[in-house]
């Protein structure tokens, strides 16, 4: 377990919140009121992301190496059915995304491969909020082979 992004509460927890509990981003970038804290993963090649806007956590999204967050099965039996099915654009994995809970697990079936933390809302404001910021589409990618 390298990341205690789990612990941020997004629309309470502060930029000072992330990093008294996450510790000191690997690198910040800004953009507008946006502000997006990097930090490092067991792989290189991918980041966990934390956004911060008007002082407060909107988001962290959190890459899962291993089993520490638990299984799709696990998250289903907890919270039920997912309100909405989403897709990643880029790995074409699907999205189950607890609307009211402030959840969104990216996965393959059976392991979870990224954790969202949000600002629990309605479908509408996800869809507005998200599927442009993480390049989620509403309708499934097809692969040509």
């Amino acid at each position: 377990n390298y990341s205690n992004l789990n612990k941020i509460v997004p629309g309470k927890s502060t930029l000072n919140d992330v990093e008294r509990i996450n510790g000191a981003s690997l690198s910040v970038k800004t953009t507008g009121k946006k502000t997006y804290m990097y930090y490092k993963t067991p792989l290189k090649t991918f980041t966990n992301v934390v956004l911060v806007e008007k002082g407060v956590v909107v988001y962290s999204k959190e890459n899962v190496f291993g089993s520490y967050r638990g299984s799709v099965e696990s998250f289903k039996a907890n919270l039920g059915s997912p309100d909405i099915t989403l897709f990643d654009k880029i790995y074409e994995y699907p999205w189950y995304v607890y609307l009211n809970k402030g959840i969104a697990i990216e996965n393959d079936g059976k392991e979870i491969l990224a954790v969202l933390y949000f600002i629990p809302q309605n479908k509408d404001s996800f869809i507005k909020s998200f599927t442009k910021e993480l390049n989620l589409s509403i309708v499934p990618i097809m692969v040509e082979e």
